[in-house]
């Protein structure tokens, strides 16, 4: 029997959830969380987490204005979303906004291009929310930080 990435996904979730198993983390990478509660509070947090360094309201993060300033906000905050599996792409695009899940694909691909080639305004963003999700979640003891992904570096 052979699986695609989407069965495959769910069954190494539903063993782990239901077996309570810690994953290696070469496979955990494919697990998203089904909760979809505790994903809406995670999203939520993200986007009140952006307002808080950019000083734009969660309400413009969320809606359709394209003005520069807003943008690069706009993919940090959905970026974040998609790196940390805060669930499916439809599902985080249905939570910011109801828009398409191909935006999302957009924005993961956006910031992933300029990370890479260390373009200073997205660094500088995106290490300031990631600084701030960071030490929130150490006051919390959340385990949800995050990290330093596809080789990004704070410096």
């Amino acid at each position: 029997m052979v699986l695609s990435n989407q069965n495959l996904n769910t069954f190494l979730t539903h063993l782990a959830i239901k077996h309570n198993i810690d994953l290696p983390k070469e496979m955990s990478e494919f697990v998203v969380d089904r909760n979809p509660e505790t994903n809406k509070e995670k999203i939520q947090f993200v986007f009140m987490a952006v307002s808080e360094i950019s000083g734009i309201s969660v309400g413009n993060l969320l809606g359709k204005n394209r003005k520069a300033e807003y943008t690069i906000w706009k993919h940090i905050a959905r970026y974040i979303c998609i790196i940390n599996r805060y669930g499916s792409l439809s599902f985080i695009a249905n939570e910011i906004n109801h828009m398409d899940h191909s935006s999302l694909i957009h924005s993961r691909n956006l910031v992933n291009d300029l990370l890479d080639c260390n373009d200073r305004q997205m660094t500088e963003c995106f290490n300031k929310v990631k600084h701030l999700i960071n030490e929130t979640n150490k006051e919390k003891k959340d385990v949800n930080s995050i990290g330093s992904y596809s080789g990004h570096s704070d410096s």
